[in-house]
This record gives C-alpha cells, structure tokens and sequence, in this order.
C-alpha cells in the first residue's frame, strides 16, 4: 500500500512539473529546438518571384545603406540564395539574401548572394569576415552602398578600395 501510495505522488508531481514548465515555456517564449528551426526558415512566398532578373523597385531595399555585409555565395536563381541563406542561418549566423543589381556599389551582375550581416563599420566586418570564414572558406566583407564610384572589399589578408 506504501509503495502504491509513492507511486501515485510520483507520478501526479512529475505530471505537475510538465504542466508547470509547458506554462513557462509558452509565457515566455521558450520554444523547442524543432520550433525554433522552423522559426528560422525562410518562407519563399514573402519573397519576389525570380521570373523577372530586372532589378525589384528601389523602395524594395531591405538594408539601410550604408552597411558592410560578408558574401558567402551568389546564385542566378533566387531560391538558391534563399535555401543558402536559411542554411547559414541555421548555423547561428544573421543571413539573408540580395539583388546585386540593387546597390549601386556592388555589381551588376543579375546574381542573388547569400550573406552574413549587415554591420557599419570596417572593423566590424573585419571580425565578422574572420568569424564566417571558419564555416566558408570563400566569404569576404563588402560595402553597401548607393554610391557607384566605390567599391571596398574585406578579406582578412586586408581591405581593397577602389574608384570607378
């Protein structure tokens, strides 16, 4: 009869806590590690369509210029920068895509590139640069800008500025 009587207390505590910190979870947020997975994926539907490569509206822009950001990839079909982007996300990273041909400082090219950012400085990029070459070997730092003339690029052997 004890050991009935424990079992029952046992099991009716256990039972309190999964209640009590299912509360606790959804009062403050805290999701599972397969929701927050979820939460990270991009959705393609919130993005244009790449039916047309002419460069989206102006007032399209999603960074405030001007801004560095790190280059991990660059693809011609939109969905592909978008699956690499989720996937740098999925590593931690602030990922995100976009038109080259959007800024005036980048090329124009009709690419999309997945990239790590946006920082606003030189030395911030820098460190960001040497942080996301650890998981691609390729990437390096480039600013953002609405200015055509220039053209500065990150990478850890230093930075390169040009005038066009």
């Amino acid at each position: 009869m004890k050991h009935l009587a424990f079992l029952i207390f046992i099991t009716t505590t256990l039972t309190s806590c999964e209640q009590i910190q299912n509360t606790l979870n959804s009062a403050f947020g805290n999701k599972k590690k397969s929701e927050k997975i979820k939460d990270q994926n991009i959705n393609k539907d919130d993005f244009p369509s790449n039916e047309n490569l002419e460069a989206p509206n102006k007032e399209n822009n999603l960074l405030q210029t001007p801004c560095y950001i790190v280059c991990v990839s660059a693809y011609k079909d939109i969905d592909d920068a978008i699956e690499k982007a989720r996937k740098i996300r999925y590593k931690g990273y602030n990922a995100d895509y976009l038109y080259l041909p959007d800024y005036a400082s980048l090329s124009k090219k009709l690419y999309y590139s997945a990239y790590v950012g946006p920082v606003f400085s030189e030395s911030e990029c820098q460190r960001l640069v040497r942080q996301v070459r650890r998981d691609y070997k390729g990437a390096y730092g480039i600013l953002v800008s609405d200015d055509p003339e220039w053209r500065v690029t990150i990478r850890p052997e230093g930075i390169k500025r040009r005038r066009y």
